[in-house]
């Protein structure tokens, strides 16, 4: 299970969550924060982080690293390839 907090101590920060325990298995930080609306979603061998100040993260959920960064112009609902 995924969550993401947009404001924190360290920005916007995407936590793996295992279901059966209520774990937190993994925090991956994802940076600076513009605002506290976040966007998470799975698809395509990935999760993805939008964020209302444009910015968009790719995770791969295998070894729990960020594949991918890029600026989505401010969309929360448009992703990168």
């Amino acid at each position: 299970m995924w969550a993401v907090a947009g404001l924190g101590e360290d920005g916007t920060t995407l936590y793996r969550i295992d279901p059966a325990t209520g774990e937190v298995t993994a925090t991956i930080p994802l940076g600076e924060a513009d605002s506290g609306y976040v966007k998470v979603s799975t698809g395509a061998g990935a999760v993805w982080v939008n964020t209302a100040g444009g910015a968009s993260y790719a995770v791969d959920p295998a070894d729990n690293t960020v594949a991918g960064e890029a600026d989505s112009m401010g969309t929360l609902g448009q992703f990168f390839p």
